[in-house]
């Protein structure tokens, strides 16, 4: 009797405890994960709805410019550097140009400020988290089955 003797399992209401225990503490483990989850998607449509709002703000600004910019530096402009002594080439050329760079300039910052709208986290997290699933879910006796050889 000097080998020790394996101990003897557990009682079953034991084990059953212990196995109820870790499958509370899995399912509170996923519960905040979805929580984060929620959390996050919760703040990309903040992000988003605000990003929207002002994109399209800026964009109504952009077109109002090239339409005020337009119709005001043409006429104006025009008239003047044509009695200054400029042809109307470059009379209309300029004003155009100046308009053009100004309703540039509007529709860089809309874009800029669109592409806080992708909700690139939420969609970051999500892909991480549904090819965690798919890690976990693949069984080896599936890509056992498909390595054949004769």
């Amino acid at each position: 009797m000097s080998e020790s003797e394996p101990n003897p399992p557990p009682p079953l209401t034991e084990s059953a405890r212990s196995v109820y225990e870790a499958a509370r503490q899995v399912a509170a483990a996923w519960g905040g994960q979805f929580a984060a989850l929620r959390r996050l998607l919760a703040a990309d449509f903040a992000l988003a709805r605000t990003a929207l709002v002002q994109g399209l703000v800026l964009l109504f600004v952009a077109a109002i410019l090239f339409g005020t910019a337009w119709v005001l530096l043409t006429v104006l402009a025009v008239w003047a550097m044509h009695s200054a002594g400029l042809g109307w080439a470059l009379s209309i050329g300029l004003p155009l140009l100046l308009s053009t760079a100004l309703g540039t300039l509007a529709i860089w910052h809309a874009s800029r400020a669109l592409k806080l709208a992708d909700m690139e986290a939420s969609r970051h997290e999500v892909s991480q988290w549904v090819a965690a699933l798919g890690a976990t879910t693949e069984s080896p006796r599936a890509d056992a089955s498909t390595d054949r050889t004769l």
